[in-house]
C-alpha cells in the first residue's frame, strides 16, 4: 500500500512539472510578424503633367519624378504586417531640406526651381472583404505634419487574383494628388499597379 501512495504522489509531481513547463513555454511564444511586400510597376495621371520642368508633359509619372522607380524597392510600395493588420504605403512627396511641404509653395513653380522628391510611408490599418477583393483602408492619424502633396482619397486597394497584383485608380478604389507645376498647383486622378515582391511568377 506504501509503495501505491509513493508511486501515486510521484506521478502526480511528474505531472505537474511538465504541466508547469509547458504553462511557460506557452506564455513565452511571441506572435510572428509575417510581412510581405508589393512593389510599384505602374504610375499614371488620368491628364498629363509637367512636374520636372523640362517642358514635356507625361501621364507616366516615373518619366517626371525621378524617385519613382518601377521594381525598385527603394521606391514606391505597399508593406503588409499582419502582426496588428497594418500596411505602410511608400509615396513619393515634394520635400524641402528633408521635411514635406505643408502648404503650397508657389515659389518653386514660378522660378521655374527642380522640385525635389522623397519617398515618404504613410501608415495604415486595414480590413479584407470576404472575398479577399478588396483590401479597405484607414489612414493611422500619427502623422504631425499632414502634407499639401500627399497621396489623398485613398480608402481601398483592389486585389486582382489572376493576375497577382494590387491595384488602385478604379471607380471603387480612386486616389488623388497636389503636384507643383509651371502653372501652378494641379490636382490629378492616379492609377497604380503593384505585384509582389519578390515576384514568384
Amino acid at each position: 500500500m506504501d509503495k501505491l501512495v509513493k508511486y501515486c504522489i510521484g506521478l502526480t509531481l511528474i505531472c505537474l512539472f511538465f504541466l508547469f513547463t509547458n504553462c511557460k513555454e506557452e506564455k513565452e511564444v511571441k506572435p510572428v510578424d509575417v510581412s510581405y511586400t508589393y512593389l510599384l510597376v505602374d504610375l499614371e495621371a488620368l491628364l498629363p503633367l509637367d512636374l520636372n520642368f523640362d517642358g514635356i508633359e507625361n501621364v507616366d509619372l516615373s518619366k517626371e519624378i525621378d524617385v519613382i522607380q518601377y521594381n525598385n524597392p527603394l521606391s514606391c510600395s505597399i508593406s503588409f504586417s499582419t502582426r496588428n493588420d497594418t500596411l505602410t504605403i511608400a509615396w513619393a512627396e515634394p520635400q524641402e531640406y528633408r521635411d514635406p511641404f505643408l502648404t503650397p509653395e508657389l515659389m518653386y513653380a514660378y522660378t521655374g526651381e527642380n522640385i525635389k522628391y522623397s519617398i515618404v510611408s504613410r501608415h495604415y490599418t486595414y480590413w479584407i472583404n470576404h472575398d479577399g477583393s478588396i483590401i479597405y483602408l484607414k489612414e493611422i492619424e500619427e502623422e504631425a505634419h499632414r502634407s499639401f502633396y500627399r497621396l489623398e482619397m485613398l480608402t481601398a486597394l483592389i486585389v486582382d487574383k489572376e493576375q497577382n497584383i494590387i491595384k488602385f485608380g478604379t471607380p471603387f478604389s480612386s486616389a488623388s494628388q497636389n503636384f507643383l507645376t509651371r502653372d501652378g498647383i494641379k490636382t490629378r486622378s492616379l492609377s497604380a499597379v503593384f505585384k509582389p515582391y519578390p515576384d514568384d511568377n
